[in-house]
């Protein structure tokens, strides 16, 4: 599938109402986080979201990295041994 071609399916998806849950995987190497920022980038311009965050997930899982990169986008700074709350 072309680059083109995946950010066509994704943002049919993302202006679907009726789907709550968009993935993107596969194999590394293959381009899905080079897609992701492409994607992030048009989501900046069109204004579809009030918030866009990127997260990149490894395959070296770090749950710790992941909410603190997903509170800083969002406004927030996680404490040390404290939930967010929202």
């Amino acid at each position: 599938m072309s680059v083109k071609s995946a950010m066509k399916q994704i943002m049919e998806a993302l202006h679907d109402e009726n789907i709550k849950l968009l993935e993107v995987y596969g194999m590394g190497g293959v381009g899905k986080t080079a897609l992701m920022k492409r994607l992030n980038n048009e989501l900046d311009k069109i204004e579809l979201f009030d918030k866009v965050i990127m997260v990149t997930v490894s395959k070296d899982l770090n749950l710790k990295r992941i909410q603190d990169e997903m509170a800083v986008g969002l406004g927030y700074k996680l404490v040390e041994n404290e939930t967010l709350a929202i």
